[in-house]
């Protein structure tokens, strides 16, 4: 199924957005063992917000200097910063330099293990700077195909589309580039579960889609059918509800009253 939404113009007080960064998109989880539905559900919304972020905000558009991906570039074509700061920070105070290295003395303020920097979901400490959030890259994702476009045409990217995954004890600073290779997933073939991805909830993976609907879906999914939403090519040919639904536990509707 194709996106249809127009185009959006967010323009937000620095106040407001420094208290997003720090309150708002501070999921805060906790060890698998004490989680409760109602903290899944607050993880899942904010995996929908990060969605928002990536494809709707005009921070992130393809073609925006320095940007590609997730990730934002220096003067020398290195990494520098993850989207995880520069999607949400941009229109922050203070401002994070996306042309400084991530452990810049210009970005320090975001490299700090507290509770209110970290954006999740986590599944260490109250004081992680650990993120379980990760976008998924690669020849063919939704992602990659995006920011390969000057020009993107939402209306032509299919809402089933895996846009990003959570994964727990990857050990990747919440403001550190740093995702989901495709070919990472694709060593793993056959069996069941996402690659080699380790979900923070005992029972399943939280999913976020191109529409930025976000699944909670079984551990024991078999990979020959989750596989099949990692592509644009493979969401456009096939099923979410039909093939990945009966795997599914709990699912968030995109159309959230913040937008």
């Amino acid at each position: 199924m194709a996106r249809d939404k127009a185009e959006r113009s967010v323009s937000l007080p620095a106040t407001l957005v420094r208290s997003l960064l720090f309150t708002f998109f501070a999921v805060g989880m906790l060890p698998s063992c004490s989680r409760t539905d109602e903290q899944r559900l607050q993880d899942m919304e904010k995996m929908s917000r990060f969605v928002y972020i990536l494809l709707e905000r005009g921070e992130l558009r393809p073609g925006n200097e320095g940007f590609a991906d997730t990730t934002f570039y220096d003067e020398d074509g290195q990494p520098c910063i993850s989207w995880r700061l520069g999607g949400i920070g941009l229109r922050s105070d203070p401002v994070p330099s996306l042309k400084k290295h991530w452990q810049s003395p210009q970005n320090k303020i975001f490299d700090e293990p507290t509770t209110t920097f970290v954006i999740g979901p986590r599944s260490t400490d109250s004081g992680s700077i650990y993120t379980n959030v990760f976008g998924l890259v690669g020849p063919g994702t939704a992602l990659t195909e995006f920011a390969a476009k000057n020009n993107p045409d939402l209306a032509k990217l299919p809402d089933d589309a895996i846009v990003l995954l959570e994964s727990q004890g990857e050990k990747v600073h919440w403001i550190e580039p740093g995702d989901i290779d495709l070919a990472r997933l694709e060593e793993f073939k056959t069996g069941a579960g996402i690659g080699d991805l380790k979900p923070s909830y005992p029972e399943g993976y939280l999913v976020a889609f191109a529409d930025e609907s976000v699944w909670y879906i079984r551990k024991d999914v078999p990979r020959s059918i989750v596989s099949k939403f990692f592509t644009v090519e493979g969401a456009q040919t096939h099923d979410r509800r039909k093939e990945l639904g009966p795997y599914v536990l709990d699912e968030l509707n995109p159309e959230l009253p913040w937008k």
